[in-house]
């Protein structure tokens, strides 16, 4: 069965492609195309795990596939009314896209705050650490200390926090001014705009945590995808040929997610290939288990599709049960212990059901939809050259990336 879902997979990537002109990285060709990338991965430990996928498992993947691409083209091709805007010409200019001005001295106050958060988080690690060996340190942040936003056992001092967001903002912001800068003027000086990305990818590894870089670098992947779309008026060979190179960088990345695990306290001795295989296509298997053998449902509403705005709620409220960690449980097959990592419908249907893993992926298709026709479509353009769907694209864009790993768009969304 993990075979024909291999096969529909790629039918409907190959439609998708099609139906949207060759425009390889639209939402619900990523989306495909990641659930494919899962599928070959898990087909390669299928021997090793005694995969026997169900037909329900097929169904539901297939099905939430093709909801969300349909309702994609749908919502897409949809014209929509918009306000005129009754702005002078001087506030709007008719052209693609322009350099955007910068403060230098902004950006290098916000890169010497980036250093003093690493300064902080790296000098809090050591503070409640008692071992001297880095592996151990991270191994232990891991199991004992990577919780403390849901437990009164640990206390992460505030003012980390809140630096490590501002970082998180700042490398976005600045990594968007500089693809644009970049690929409208050309200047190497304006790769000084990634520093933040640098520092915050720094920061991520300090948290035991290698997922937040993933994001980020999909963020400024789609920046530069749909930038360099705008400026060359979305020729195919030029997205076919930036398509080549994603893919490189993307192989090159998963290389280093696995040569960085022992940065990050895991501690795994398996192969490069085995590493990411195991990683990426473990969701394929897990979730299959999910379907033949489901937890029960939790009395909290939407308890894990819609956790961080839940968890916020509880602390806000005082309720108890309402503060719960987020980790999903773990199984094994055959013997292996796979993980607990179980791709975005699981959520859904654990939460609302069939029907509401239906309704919840229109939604989202729906607004993925606005915003990528808002800015593939746009035809005026601010005259300081911020176009801020494109930023925001960069936030939320990145969840298509991990689609079947887990739900990060109702997560960022809350």
């Amino acid at each position: 069965m993990i075979y024909l879902l291999f096969v529909l997979l790629l039918l409907l990537l190959i439609i998708i492609i099609y139906i949207e002109n060759l425009d390889l990285l639209c939402p619900p060709s990523i989306i495909c195309a990641m659930w494919l990338f899962s599928t070959i991965c898990a087909i390669y430990n299928v021997d090793k795990w005694n995969i026997h996928l169900s037909f329900e498992t097929l169904f539901l993947i297939i099905t939430g596939i093709s909801t969300f691409s349909i309702g994609f083209f749908c919502f897409y091709r949809t014209p929509i009314k918009t306000i005129t805007l009754k702005k002078k010409a001087k506030n709007f200019n008719y052209i693609s896209l322009q350099e955007i001005s910068v403060n230098w001295i902004i950006i290098w106050i916000l890169i010497f705050l980036g250093v003093i958060t690493i300064f902080f988080q790296l000098n809090w690690i050591f503070k409640i650490s008692d071992s001297d060996s880095w592996l151990d340190m991270m191994w232990s942040y891991r199991k004992y200390n990577s919780t403390w936003r849901t437990t009164s056992l640990i206390s992460k001092p505030s003012f980390i926090v809140d630096l490590e967001f501002l970082l998180r903002v700042d490398s976005l912001f600045t990594s968007y001014i500089g693809v644009n800068n970049i690929i409208v003027t050309q200047k190497k000086r304006y790769f000084l705009l990634f520093i933040p990305g640098i520092l915050y990818s720094i920061d991520t590894l300090l948290n035991a945590g290698r997922g937040n870089i993933l994001l980020y670098l999909g963020g400024v992947v789609l920046a530069i995808y749909v930038i360099a779309g705008q400026k060359y008026s979305w020729k195919k060979k030029r997205t076919i040929k930036f398509v080549k190179w994603f893919v490189l960088a993307g192989v090159l990345l998963l290389l280093l997610f696995s040569t960085s695990r022992t940065l990050v306290g895991r501690i795994d001795s398996s192969n490069i290939i085995d590493y990411i295989t195991s990683y990426v296509g473990g969701s394929i298997q897990l979730f299959d288990l999910y379907v033949k053998n489901p937890i029960p449902k939790s009395t909290i509403w939407g308890k894990e599709t819609f956790a961080p705005f839940i968890i916020w709620l509880g602390n806000k409220l005082h309720k108890p049960e309402w503060i719960y960690l987020t980790h999903l449980e773990f199984r094994s097959s055959n013997g292996v212990e796979i993980g607990n990592v179980y791709g975005t419908f699981r959520y859904y249907l654990q939460d609302f059901g069939f029907l509401g893993m239906l309704i919840l992926t229109l939604f989202s298709s729906f607004f993925f939809a606005i915003l990528y026709k808002k800015i593939k479509k746009r035809k005026f353009y601010p005259s300081d050259g911020y176009n801020w769907f494109i930023f925001f694209y960069m936030i939320y864009g990145p969840a298509l990336f991990m689609h079947p790993i887990s739900d990060y768009t109702y997560s960022f969304l809350c």
